[in-house]
């Protein structure tokens, strides 16, 4: 509904914004944030994400690399806590890309990879596909790591059903 289109709404300027010195695009993204801001009061665990992804794209593309970083490790955990694996997915995916343009290869690619994985395990196939063809080398390095092996791990154990014993 409203929800997805103000965000993808904030996203598309977001990413527009990056190639345009338009002040349009940065109010788009404004207006965004303020809106998401407000339903994010009233139901967190379908917003806040979202408002701290919008914030950490707004971050990045003014320069505040500091805060991008913070606001980007926050949408990360509460994108997870969510449990909507294509908004952690597509969290992953922009984080990946932002520390990729700060030079921080390591954790771009098990970004990447995550991310990759994430779309995967959702079902968005064709999404999972064009993520390995435009980074094949970097992803398929990055899930030899120990780290992303351990984060899989660790992810398939917080997910797993707890079925009580009669």
């Amino acid at each position: 509904g409203l929800v997805l289109h103000v965000f993808f709404d904030g996203l598309a300027a977001c990413a527009l914004a990056r190639e345009s010195s338009s002040r349009k695009h940065k109010k788009i993204i404004k207006v965004a944030i303020k809106k998401m801001k407000r339903w994010a009061t009233h139901s967190p665990s379908n917003c806040k994400h979202k408002l701290l992804l919008l914030k950490a794209e707004y971050c990045a593309i003014r320069g505040k690399k500091s805060f991008a970083c913070k606001a980007y490790n926050a949408a990360l955990d509460a994108a997870n806590k969510s449990g909507m694996m294509q908004d952690e997915a597509l969290t992953y995916e922009r984080a990946a890309l932002f520390f990729r343009d700060l030079g921080d290869e390591v954790k771009s690619s098990r970004y990447l990879a995550i991310a990759h994985q994430l779309y995967l395990d959702w079902g968005a196939d064709a999404k999972s596909s064009q993520l390995q063809s435009e980074y094949s080398t970097i992803v398929s390095q990055a899930r030899k790591r120990r780290s992303f092996q351990d984060y899989m791990i660790n992810r398939a154990a917080s997910i797993r059903p707890n079925f009580a014993t009669d």
